[in-house]
């Protein structure tokens, strides 16, 4: 049974709200399982190790807990994260399980956000269509999270996707070296993919790529007469659903097979996610 339940969250509208519960229920079930090699300190210390400076030690600590521990200093901590997110038009598409894309992947992005940022981790965030649309910096600084979770509300879905451009324009800014998580329903050509990813791998970072797609996308439930219309391009097509539907499934399928085999060439973690799945469980996989 899951923890979370996406669609009741998707109707409260209240992204820090949805962040703490999800972030809530993957603690529990962390404390729960047997996940191993999961580090979710939400402290500025750690615990002593031999040759760390004495000066370093908080002795009022160590009076309340009788353990010894040691400041944290910013290269222990600072780790560097970006999302970029998706926020071209059909990542508006909400499906019969009544929950966008859009609103899946903003979910991701502020719990990933609120673990990253209590871990003393430097956080930022741009969403992309054709262009690379708005920007919050890199920081780790008292009320980062507001603004994300603020970034987050305001964002709307519009225009076409294009990563090779808007890729190869943010790499510049994202020019120190760190891990770049990519939310994305991934609408795009092959060649454009493997461009605009390699912008990042050159400079060595980090990269976890999140697939986003909704039941619907994969399984093609129409059967009957339709019109169907491209959100990004305009186009419409007046057609049986149940005529296309064994084509549209094997290109479907083709597409993420491609995606997962792009990345796994550059040893980039790939996850492939339902706006139907439980995002508790999608958190426990990417920190096992």
């Amino acid at each position: 049974m899951n923890l979370i339940d996406v669609k009741q969250l998707s109707s409260l509208k209240n992204l820090r709200f949805v962040a703490k519960t999800v972030v809530e229920g993957f603690l529990y079930g962390y404390h729960k399982s047997p996940y191993t090699g999961i580090n979710i300190e939400f402290s500025e210390y750690r615990p002593y190790s031999f040759g760390d400076e004495l000066k370093n030690i908080d002795w009022k600590l160590w009076g309340k807990t009788d353990r010894l521990y040691v400041k944290k200093f910013e290269e222990e901590t600072n780790m560097r994260v970006w999302f970029l997110l998706d926020s071209s038009k059909s990542m508006f598409f909400t499906g019969s399980d009544e929950i966008s894309k859009i609103f899946f992947a903003k979910a991701i992005c502020a719990a990933l956000s609120y673990i990253f940022l209590h871990q003393q981790d430097s956080v930022g965030i741009a969403d992309f269509s054709d262009k690379i649309n708005n920007i919050i910096p890199i920081a780790l600084k008292s009320g980062q999270f507001a603004r994300i979770i603020n970034f987050l509300t305001d964002l709307n879905c519009d225009g076409k996707t294009d990563m090779d451009k808007t890729f190869s324009y943010f790499s510049h800014i994202a020019s120190r070296r760190g891990l770049i998580i990519i939310i994305s329903d991934f609408l795009e050509k092959k060649e454009n993919i493997i461009r605009a990813l390699n912008y990042f791998k050159s400079k060595k970072n980090e990269i976890i790529v999140f697939h986003i797609f909704s039941p619907d996308e994969k399984n093609f439930p129409y059967r009957q007469e339709m019109l169907f219309i491209d959100p990004e391009t305009g186009e419409k097509i007046h057609e049986n659903g149940e005529n296309i539907r064994k084509n549209y499934i094997q290109y479907f399928n083709e597409n993420v097979d491609d995606i997962q085999k792009i990345c796994h060439e550059k040893k980039i973690k790939f996850k492939s996610i339902s706006t139907s799945d439980d995002i508790v469980k999608v958190l426990g996989e990417v920190f096992r």
